[in-house]
């Protein structure tokens, strides 16, 4: 219009995103209630008051997002001005003697406050090890941290040298003996206090498979061992039942749950007791002499075993062999 006085005219479609998001719902339901045509422009004043409020609110959050990404920048930019800082003393200040001592001091600050309140003094002094090995100078041989305790322990001594190097070297054992005790008592008390949850998961899982096997024994086709089976996968032990069992298992399964609950307790102790072993055993670094137990098996479960193989040979469908025909003969 090249400047001449005149108006200007916005089409908004209700599908827009504008719409969609920010209330178009209640005029697309005004227009489908009364069958108003797509193709018909909407130009009432609630309409036009929708679109006011929704360009409001999409300026509101967008105005939320760039408050937001600038609190972010600000954080970043104290972080990096920390970091020039850091660096441009670096470059400029010509002994770092102080800085390194200050770092170094709160380092150790915060590890001593860890260890103290774990009670692993080893994994300070290993630290300590690592930051100053031993190394040789000019002067003469500087030892690390530990190496300056044992020195100064040997020099505090009022007995000669061999006498005082088999005290040292019997009390080190003795303190790694008693360390050692603290950290096998630590995993009995840690596997007693989850032995019994995990025996009560797989009970609960066992008493739940139990229900719905008694509630659609109606339905059941299945054969025994194909069920026994399926129970042990869900329960996540490996159950064994003699022919017997089995054949209770598929009528009447629910008076098999004590024998099929102390099956659980007792495998769900024996790994864990298993796994202890192992733990003590990788930690000790030496056999503590139980692979003859564990490889042993009750006579009771190796008969279990066999009867059990035997209910499953016998359930198991035969299947006659017809001699074969010989070839031109009808």
């Amino acid at each position: 219009r090249q400047g001449d006085p005149g108006s200007s005219r916005f089409f908004l479609s209700l599908e827009d995103d504008l719409m969609r998001m920010f209330g178009g719902d209640p005029v697309k339901g005004v227009m489908e209630r009364f069958k108003i045509d797509d193709d018909y422009p909407m130009q009432h004043r609630m309409v036009t008051n929708m679109i006011e409020q929704s360009q409001h609110r999409v300026e509101g959050a967008n105005f939320d997002v760039r408050k937001h990404l600038l609190e972010y920048d600000d954080v970043l930019n104290a972080q990096r001005q920390r970091i020039y800082d850091q660096r441009n003393r670096v470059f400029e200040k010509e002994d770092l003697v102080e800085d390194v001592n200050e770092l170094l001091a709160q380092e150790v600050q915060r590890r001593a406050k860890e260890v103290t309140a774990s009670e692993e003094s080893w994994r300070f002094l290993a630290w300590l090890d690592q930051i100053q090995p031993p190394f040789n100078t000019p002067n003469g041989f500087f030892p690390s941290y530990t190496y300056k305790l044992l020195l100064d322990e040997l020099n505090a001594s009022s007995a000669d040298l061999p006498t005082a190097l088999r005290d040292l070297a019997a009390r080190a054992l003795q303190a790694d003996q008693v360390h050692f005790l603290n950290t096998v008592l630590e995993q009995i008390d840690h596997t007693g206090e989850n032995l019994q949850p995990q025996i009560d998961d797989r009970t609960d899982s066992l008493d739940t498979a139990l229900d719905g096997l008694a509630d659609n024994l109606e339905n059941e086709t299945r054969r025994p061992n194909v069920i026994l089976d399926e129970l042990s996968g869900l329960v996540r032990v490996p159950f064994r039942l003699d022919s017997t069992q089995l054949t209770q298992l598929a009528s009447d399964p629910k008076d098999l749950s004590e024998e099929l609950r102390a099956q659980v307790e007792a495998y769900v102790t024996s790994t864990n007791i298993t796994r202890l072993a192992n733990t003590i055993e990788f930690r000790l670094g030496e056999s503590l002499g139980l692979n003859e137990y564990r490889g042993a098996r009750p006579a009771s479960a190796d008969r279990a075993r066999r009867e059990t193989a035997r209910g499953r040979r016998a359930n198991r469908p035969r299947t006659r062999i017809r001699p074969r025909t010989p070839a031109g003969a009808r």
